[in-house]
């Protein structure tokens, strides 16, 4: 959520069931949850100082396909009053700028199909890599081969069609991992050191909540994967750690979401930082895909139970959420929540 400094009346992020016949339970985004699946987004352009945005000028039109680089100097827009930008940090300085590099769209696999997009294949590890270079995020063991940037089953509708991964080879990176124990997927990524969501506020609004996706958590007893989500505010910092990464069966997280979430902090957030566990078990190096990012409300991907929307007469209906199929032409990443 977030509110004004000025009004003693806090304005809370809503969520909107609908109920579907035969008992049906749709789920949904928390308004103001960037899912990467809108056509484009209007980018915008600030001076961030400590959280506070002045000089906001209309920046780039980011159009959404494969392999499209995320303007790391530019900034989404949530509601009138929030701006976030993300890329990775690649000089452990702890900020994103122009030394550092972006985030790149990269679509999904889903079962029952060849083709994603035109450049993910299916088949064996010698095959399953884009033709041109290894364009992907992450590779999967579910199913009959390995799969790159995979979707286990049931959870197509929530990971949708595009993600955020690191910038690779082919997308211009220069600096390049290639260590022993990185596994395939972590191959000619950019040697990050974290992944940074930058936020920037105006007519002094705050924000004190988030939530987001990161994919794939998994690995082996001794190539394991483990993340670190800090939310810095103005007053205060708070960690989230993933579960840690051990294997690839069907329990683990491969091709499935861990969700974060931060929700009443004091302050204001200023910046969300994911690390990677590093040492002993720890692969060496190993890929994010993010997805799903809520930056004012920790409502993000949502399912309600049947049975709590049964008392309502069947419809339970607090405000509008964004539904992930639904083509939307607004500049803003989500509907206003003021």
């Amino acid at each position: 959520m977030f509110f004004q400094r000025s009004s003693a009346v806090i304005l809370l992020t809503t969520i909107s069931v609908i109920l579907l016949p035969k008992g049906e339970v749709h789920a949904d985004f928390g308004s103001g949850t960037i899912t990467f699946e809108e056509s484009s987004y209007q980018l915008y352009t600030l001076t961030n100082t400590n959280g506070v945005a002045t000089n906001v000028a209309t920046g780039s039109t980011l159009t959404i396909a494969d392999d499209t680089v995320v303007p790391i100097s530019e900034y989404f827009k949530v509601g009138t009053d929030v701006y976030v930008r993300f890329g990775f940090d690649l000089n452990g300085d702890g900020d994103i700028d122009s030394s550092d590099t972006p985030a790149v769209i990269e679509a999904t696999y889903t079962a029952g199909t060849s083709l994603n997009n035109g450049n993910i294949i299916e088949g064996s590890m010698a095959n399953f890599r884009d033709p041109a270079a290894d364009i992907f995020a992450y590779t999967s063991g579910l199913g009959d081969s390995e799969k790159t940037d995979f979707v286990a089953s049931g959870y197509e509708d929530q990971a949708g069609n595009y993600f955020v991964r690191a910038r690779k080879d082919a997308d211009g990176a220069t600096t390049t991992s290639n260590v022993s124990n990185e596994s395939n997927e972590g191959a000619d990524q950019e040697i990050w050191t974290s992944f940074i969501i930058d936020y920037a506020t105006t007519n002094g609004a705050t924000v004190d909540s988030a939530t987001g996706e990161i994919w794939d958590i998994d690995g082996s007893s001794s190539q394991q994967e483990r993340f670190a989500v800090t939310a810095t505010t103005t007053t205060t910092t708070a960690t989230e750690n993933s579960p840690t990464g051990t294997s690839t069966n069907s329990s683990s997280l491969d091709a499935k979401p861990w969700q974060w979430s931060f929700s009443g902090l004091s302050g204001s957030i200023t910046q969300i930082k994911f690390t990677r566990f590093s040492g002993g078990s720890y692969k060496e190096y190993f890929p994010l895909a993010f997805n799903n990012f809520n930056p004012v409300s920790s409502i993000g991907y949502f399912t309600p139970e049947p049975s709590s929307l049964l008392a309502f007469g069947g419809i339970f209906s607090i405000a509008v959420l964004r539904r992930r199929r639904r083509s939307d032409q607004t500049v803003s990443c989500g509907r206003s929540i003021r």
